[in-house]
C-alpha cells in the first residue's frame, strides 16, 4: 500500500525586526546584526531576519517540537499559501 500525507495547515510568520512575533526576544550580536532568541517551550531557538516560525497543527503526533524555526529559502520550497 502507498500512503499520502493529508494536506495540512500551519500557523507562519516571517521574523524580520522587534515585534513580529510575541515569543522572540530581539537581541544584537557583537557585529551589530540583529537575531532574536525563540521560547519553543523546550529549548531556545536562535531566529535571523527573513527566517519563518512554523506553528505545527495541534494534533500532529509526530511533530518534535510544536514551533520551528526555517529559512526563508527552505520555507518557500515546502510551504505554499493556504487559500481560506
Amino acid at each position: 500500500m502507498k500512503a499520502r500525507l493529508k494536506p495540512q495547515e500551519f500557523e507562519a510568520v516571517q521574523w524580520n525586526k522587534a515585534g513580529d512575533h510575541p515569543r522572540v526576544e530581539t537581541l544584537t550580536g557583537s557585529d551589530g546584526g540583529l537575531y532574536g532568541v525563540l521560547d519553543t517551550g523546550d529549548q531556545p531557538c536562535l531566529v535571523y531576519p527573513s527566517d519563518w516560525i512554523v506553528k505545527g497543527p495541534a494534533r500532529q503526533k509526530y511533530h518534535v517540537q510544536p514551533v520551528v524555526v526555517i529559512s526563508d529559502e527552505d520555507f518557500r520550497e515546502t510551504y505554499e499559501e493556504a487559500k481560506e
